[in-house]
């Protein structure tokens, strides 16, 4: 199964929900999306290559052997698998505008037999990777449930619907409006409600200690739950885990 994950407006923690949400699925891969730049690679000091620029480069060569996706993924301290995207803005545009069609065909092959979570920042209808919309399984729209976030989203609701095959909101925190009030709202699905955590948020950043705790947070439980709804509306081959991995120093 292919997911997007993006946001309407601003940056509502998509990265953060699309690695909690990976670490809970078995053999699930992250894929660093965003025409904006990439960061995980910064944030737990992982190589610029392999990476989403090493499978451009071996789509653009047309091979017709099927590209061995795991030698373009690095590991996340916690376990999960990630393809790394570039980190400057420049070069990611760039990649996509060149090789989008033929990135989103691969990763739409490669997730026939396992998750493929991408991370592809802020969604635009002229984003160069609209591309990915289109052979995307499910679109994940992320979003505080705040009125400039749901006024964006309001916005951008059938552009979204009209560029892919299936659209659902994942929302971090519930306050001041909840999923009732925003799929009555909306009329859209909301497949779930990521806890407000700073604390575990910041050590799936990359940026706190990592502990036990992390397992046990409210963040933790909440990925666990959205997950598991992925889980339920996949057609074939998502699996959760039993345990979740998450990620930290």
């Amino acid at each position: 199964m292919l997911v997007v994950f993006g946001s309407a407006r601003s940056s509502p923690g998509v990265t953060t929900a699309v690695v909690a949400i990976a670490s809970c699925l078995d053999r699930a891969i992250v894929v660093e999306g965003d025409p904006d730049g990439g960061v995980l690679a910064a944030r737990f000091g992982l190589s610029k290559e392999p990476g989403l620029t090493t499978l451009a480069a071996g789509a653009r060569a047309g091979s017709p052997e099927p590209i061995a996706i795991e030698a373009h993924q690095q590991e996340l301290p916690g376990g999960v698998e990630v393809i790394v995207g570039p980190a400057s803005p420049e070069s990611a545009t760039a990649l996509w505008r060149s090789s989008g069609p033929r990135v989103a065909s691969t990763l739409a092959d490669v997730a026939h037999t396992m998750p493929v979570l991408v991370d592809a920042g802020r969604l635009s209808p002229v984003a160069p990777t609209a591309s990915l919309l289109e052979v995307a399984d499910l679109l994940v729209v992320v979003v505080r449930p705040i009125l400039e976030d749901l006024h964006a989203l309001a916005a951008r609701t059938q552009s979204f619907r009209s560029h892919a095959a299936r659209l659902v909101v994942l929302m971090v925190g519930e306050q001041p409006y909840g999923p009732a009030d925003v799929a009555e709202q909306l009329g859209v699905q909301v497949i779930g409600v990521l806890a407000s955590d700073p604390r575990a948020a910041d050590a799936l950043a990359g940026r706190a200690w990592m502990s036990r705790g992390l397992r046990r947070s409210s963040l933790a439980r909440s990925a666990r739950s959205v997950a598991e709804r992925l889980v339920q509306s996949a057609p074939q081959g998502l699996h959760s885990t039993e345990s979740v991995p998450m990620v930290g120093h």
